[in-house]
């Protein structure tokens, strides 16, 4: 589900971290903010390339496809 993820770390922000320091992992979080962009499996790229300038500093999308089947719920993939 979308609200499973709630943000994107990078190796690169564990750089300059001293792991003796036992940092707790929302702490990076929280200061980089790598929130994630979520965008439907069948979007067109110029929206796409919008929505990552919309977005501001995302460089990567979460990407979904929709089932939808009569006989069940529809959920996310």
């Amino acid at each position: 589900e979308k609200t499973n993820i709630v943000n994107l770390l990078n190796t690169k922000d564990l750089a300059l971290i001293d792991p003796d320091d036992k940092t707790i992992l929302s702490t990076i979080c929280k200061f980089y903010d790598h929130r994630p962009l979520f965008v439907d499996y069948d979007v067109r790229l110029d929206a796409m390339l919008q929505a990552f300038l919309q977005a501001g500093n995302s460089h990567m999308a979460i990407v979904q496809k929709l089932h939808n089947t009569d006989d069940q719920d529809p959920y996310f993939e």
